[in-house]
């Protein structure tokens, strides 16, 4: 898919895993499977910044080391990603049942947990 002035907001290298629109600011926020927000202006078509999503360090058991954010985001992948109610944060559910809220804004962690079978993104 390709924006207006050619700038492509999603590719087969890449797969789409939510796409949000803030009519306030006439932005469209498209974030990908690989943990990459990218923010489109929507009268020019053109990507005005990217980020990746802040990836928190992970342990593999109790006694192992914890690993580093970059490799954690080298092997995180997007399940599901929903915008929140107050259209400011985005729910993000990664592979392994890790859940996580992060500001749509800057990519910052507000919350993150492993999920357990009780939770629903509904």
């Amino acid at each position: 898919m390709k924006g207006k002035n050619g700038c492509v907001l999603a590719s087969k290298k890449t797969k789409l895993a939510g796409c949000f629109y803030d009519d306030k600011i006439m932005m469209v926020f498209t974030i990908d499977a690989n943990c990459l927000v990218r923010c489109w202006d929507v009268c020019s078509g053109e990507c005005v910044r990217s980020y990746p999503l802040e990836l928190p360090e992970e342990s593999t058991g109790a006694n192992a080391l914890a690993e580093t954010a970059d490799a954690f985001k080298a092997k995180s992948k997007i399940n599901c990603v929903r915008l929140a109610p107050d259209q400011k944060n985005l729910v993000v559910a990664f592979e392994g049942g890790v859940v996580q809220v992060h500001n749509l804004y800057n990519g910052s962690i507000l919350f993150n947990r492993k999920a357990d079978e009780s939770l629903n993104l509904e």
